[in-house]
């Protein structure tokens, strides 16, 4: 009985390991996400278009790669509008619910290449005010099959400038006759210049939903270590079977 005690022990042991392995394993990986907005001046009704990048991607643990991601976008609902992400022909095309995002690589392999993983495009509200507003990727994490692995939040500052708007100019003319005199009246040019105010909203309103996608990200690929992790324990529990038996 003693016997049978310590092999038991053991595998606890042997499975307690594994799990500590697992998780600090990916000490010292490392990659950035990076924005690159195709205008950084925008008015009115005009549309931003954002491109999500990983890049330098160092990842020693599990894959040694990236496969899945997951985060939030975070701006001015005062200012922006119409929200959409698209994918390309090598990560799916992002699910999104208020601002909560994740995806995966098509081909369910990680890579550690730069990669552009997601098109953002926001348009801007047609009474948004002048000024400075910050569109931000936060709380972003990525797999490398094994486990999710947490980078720094990024920002981009984008100018919201004035609509410039010219008013109408209105042209009136008139001419009488009397008899055999002819007398011709003034013509009158008058101008007007039409203004567009800019409406300042109350405060801004983040949009950030940690509920719209639970659970750690789908995993990419296979770890082979852990294959062999599987079949290890298999081999301990059928020997402690084999060894109570002849024991007892």
């Amino acid at each position: 009985m003693k016997i049978s005690k310590c092999v038991i022990l053991f595998l606890i042991v042997t499975i307690i390991l594994s799990i500590n392995f697992t998780v600090y394993s990916a000490t010292g990986d490392s990659y950035e996400v990076k924005m690159n907005a195709d205008k950084k001046s925008l008015k009115t009704g005009d549309t931003i278009t954002i491109s999500l990048v990983l890049d330098n991607i160092n990842i020693q643990s599990g894959e040694k790669g990236l496969g899945s991601y997951e985060g939030s976008i975070v701006y001015d609902t005062n200012v922006f509008e119409n929200l959409k992400l698209s994918g390309n022909t090598e990560w799916d095309t992002p699910f999104e619910n208020e601002g909560r995002f994740t995806a995966t690589r098509s081909d369910g392999k990680c890579v550690s290449n730069t990669q552009n993983i997601a098109t953002i495009t926001l348009k801007v509200k047609s009474d948004a005010k002048e000024g400075n507003s910050t569109i931000q990727i936060k709380n972003f994490s990525a797999s490398n099959a094994v486990e999710n692995i947490s980078t720094s939040d990024v920002s981009l500052s984008v100018k919201i400038e004035k609509q410039s708007n010219t008013g109408n100019t209105g042209n009136t003319g008139n001419t009488g006759n009397t008899g055999n005199n002819t007398s011709t009246g003034n013509t009158g040019n008058n101008k007007t210049d039409g203004n567009t105010n800019s409406s300042s909203v109350s405060q801004n309103k983040n949009i950030i939903s940690n509920s719209a996608v639970t659970g750690k990200l789908p995993k990419a690929g296979l770890q082979k270590s852990f294959v062999v992790f599987i079949v290890f324990c298999v081999v301990n529990v059928i020997f402690a079977y084999v060894f109570y038996k002849r024991t007892y």
